[in-house]
């Protein structure tokens, strides 16, 4: 368990936020990766959209990708890391 804590420290999501002047508009969201395997994510959206960045190499971060407003499920993959992030 450790470890698995460890790692998902060391994968940094961020996630961007607008304030009151970019109301309406949809989230986005970048993968940073400061681990030590790639790493992949997937957004899925309450609208039924599906959102993937894939091979993210260590010490690299991903393009922002933006994605419908709604109740939002991230699952992230980390190679040498057996169960997927929820």
């Amino acid at each position: 368990m450790k470890k698995l804590m460890l790692v998902v420290m060391l994968i940094s999501l961020v996630i961007l936020s607008c304030s009151d002047e970019c109301e309406g508009e949809n989230p986005s969201v970048q993968l940073v990766n400061n681990g030590t395997g790639k790493a992949d994510i997937q957004i899925k959206t309450s609208g039924g959209n599906t959102e993937n960045i894939n091979n993210i190499e260590p010490g690299t971060s991903s393009v922002r990708k933006d994605f419908a407003q709604g109740a939002i499920t991230f699952t992230i993959n980390i190679q040498g890391v057996d169960d997927p992030i929820v």
